[in-house]
């Protein structure tokens, strides 16, 4: 099977502990520099994980790394080639060989190639001799060369689904379609019970992946190339993987199947959302306002309910939107606390709006408030999240968690 292989996944948690051979409090900084686009940052030590990661190296070439060290006195090092202060470079304690070849030039090291797979390094410190400072692993994938895109791994696998493990049944709550994801993860309460996610994999022969903590095949998660970075962590534990609230905001992520070590699929990306405590930013204590908020799809007849407020998330999905194609129309169905459904637009005081998520990403989508109803526009590709709201003489009276919405190409994807 093919190896498509996307964006570096975060260290494992077994690895790092064996490798951290020094304390962050030797450091105050220890920052890996990409030589070769302008000494650009592309991980940093975070007490005893990386923050970042590193790029994919084709078979047969390079990645030429430095390192932006400050010492715990707040001295910046300066590394040399004569033995004085060297950046060193090597395999993690019971990493995969045979992946990587590396080079040692005192003031910076080369990550070389050598076949397909995944792997894990540490970086040290060394001074006359004497290691300072070692650095937590850190992951590097090697590839086969191009074509390796992110959304060329259709064939590879005839099903995805990501499973709520908190939930009864562990249903499925997001699932790979094409080159872009149906469903949603729940959101993470900052300072919660971090999310618990499971996989249910089929090949591309039509064969379930077991997954398990053996190594043989299991599920990884890694932020998406580009996420922004600081709001969730992760925990690796080979058939299941927990994602942890670090600060409120949005991110995306990405799932791999790994099978010995090789990365045999990995999906695109799709957001999650860290919220405050038990309630979305924008209105807390929601689910005292409405006893019920359902949004309806009313371009399908009957305008049925495509997703409704359950707590602090929603279930179900919105429709996706075809770039330049016809708008999503939505109304919603709205029960107050005491029980009185309310009546949206015309001459009621009451109106439906939508709008982006807060740090959801911009230029996804438009929107047109119609009173009682709204319209999501397609602009570009790609996947944000909206929160709908229910206005009373132009107040918020409550505002829905957020929930995800994709523009895609063509009704095919």
């Amino acid at each position: 099977m093919k190896k498509l292989l996307m964006g570096s996944l975060l260290l494992l948690s077994a690895l790092t502990l064996s490798a951290c051979q020094g304390s962050s409090s030797e450091v105050e900084t220890f920052e890996l520099l990409n030589r070769r686009a302008e000494n650009t940052r592309l991980a940093y030590v975070h007490d005893d994980h990386w923050d970042g990661q590193l790029p994919n190296i084709e078979v047969g070439q390079s990645l030429s790394l430095g390192a932006n060290i400050v010492d715990s006195d707040g001295e910046t090092i300066t590394l040399d080639r004569d033995g004085h202060n060297t950046l060193r470079v090597e395999m993690a304690p019971g990493a995969p060989e045979g992946i990587l070849e590396l080079g040692q030039h005192g003031d910076h090291v080369h990550l070389i190639g050598a076949s397909a797979g995944l792997t894990q390094v540490v970086f040290s410190w060394v001074h006359d001799g004497e290691v300072e400072f070692t650095t937590p692993a850190i992951n590097v994938i090697v590839v086969e060369g191009h074509g390796h895109g992110d959304h060329d791994h259709a064939m590879e696998v005839s099903a995805f689904e990501i499973l709520n493990r908190r939930l009864e049944g562990r249903p499925v709550v997001a699932y790979v379609h094409g080159d872009h994801w149906h469903g949603s993860l729940p959101n993470i309460v900052l300072g919660g019970q971090a999310s618990s996610l499971g996989a249910n994999i089929v090949d591309g022969d039509g064969h379930t992946v077991e997954l398990g903590s053996d190594g043989e095949n299991t599920l990884l998660v890694a932020l998406a190339p580009g996420a922004p970075e600081g709001i969730v962590d992760f925990g690796q534990h080979g058939d299941h993987v927990h994602i942890i609230g670090v600060s409120t905001g949005l991110t995306q992520v990405v799932f791999s199947w790994i099978h010995d070590d090789h990365v045999e699929f990995t999906t695109p990306p799709i957001n999650v959302l860290v919220v405050e405590d038990h309630a979305h930013d924008d209105h807390d204590h929601h689910d005292m306002d409405v006893t019920t908020f359902e949004i309806l799809n009313r371009r399908l007849e009957g305008r049925p309910v495509a997703a409704y407020v359950h707590g602090d998330h929603m279930h179900g999905s919105l429709p996706n939107i075809v770039l330049g194609g016809q708008a999503s129309s939505l109304g919603a169905n709205i029960v107050d606390g005491d029980g009185h459904a309310i009546t949206l637009g015309g001459e009621s005081a009451n109106t439906l709006v939508v709008r982006l998520a807060e740090g959801a990403l911009e230029g996804v989508v438009d929107f047109g408030q119609h009173g009682d109803h709204v319209h999501i526009i397609a602009v570009a590709l790609g996947t944000t999240q909206v929160v709908f709201e229910w206005l009373h003489d132009g107040e918020v009276v409550f505002t829905t968690p957020a929930v995800s919405v994709t523009v895609i190409a063509s009704e095919e994807n």
